[in-house]
């Protein structure tokens, strides 16, 4: 009894149809990775200002958020918001690390645009510090004592921030985003998805 085989013919054409699918689903699987290093990135920077405020109360000393615009990695070399730190200001002056600075994942950023982020754009604090034996300028807000922040409680849109891709778009806002809304007042913040 003789068993039936594949041929090569019937192989190709198997091949053929497998690599039409999935160049059809590598787009999707490719916004899905790109989601996610979104969402982590907004996540470390709302654990970030939770920490801020609570390190404040704790401590009942003024802490400052700050995030550092960092040259990129890879193809993106254009210096942007990618990286997240909390100090704390001491009785001197002088400011001491709480957490380390914390690097957003390749391709995520915190938008330097009026629109998508009014604390890059209009920051409390400015300055520059050594990241990884580099000088970088750095953008941020302070917490007080009693966990309310320092901004302005008369601006008009609010203040926030908004995680988002580093690759260019048309639109004015991105199709995929993550944006933290900070009250002056009371130091909380409130997550926008789309």
């Amino acid at each position: 009894m003789r068993q039936r085989a594949f041929s090569l013919v019937e192989l190709l054409l198997v091949v053929v149809i497998l690599m039409i699918v999935l160049s059809f689903t590598l787009p999707a699987i490719n916004s899905v990775v790109r989601g996610g290093s979104i969402t982590r990135a907004g996540q470390m920077v709302g654990d970030q200002i939770a920490l801020a405020r609570q390190a404040a109360v704790a401590r009942n000393q003024t802490v400052e958020l700050r995030l550092f615009k960092l040259p990129g990695e890879g193809v993106d070399d254009q210096a942007r918001y990618r990286a997240i730190q909390t100090v704390a200001q001491k009785e001197d002056g002088s400011f001491q690390p709480l957490s380390r600075v914390l690097k957003f994942e390749p391709h995520t950023e915190v938008s330097d645009s009026a629109q998508l982020s009014t604390l890059v754009a209009s920051p409390t604090v400015k300055g520059s510090a050594d990241v990884a034996g580099q000088t970088v300028p750095y953008v941020g807000f302070r917490f007080r004592p009693d966990g309310s922040t320092a901004l302005s409680f008369t601006a008009s849109d609010g203040w926030f921030l908004t995680v988002k891709d580093t690759r260019p778009s048309d639109d004015a806002i991105p199709k995929n985003f993550y944006t933290i809304r900070v009250d002056p007042h009371t130091g909380r913040t409130r997550v926008f998805r789309p």
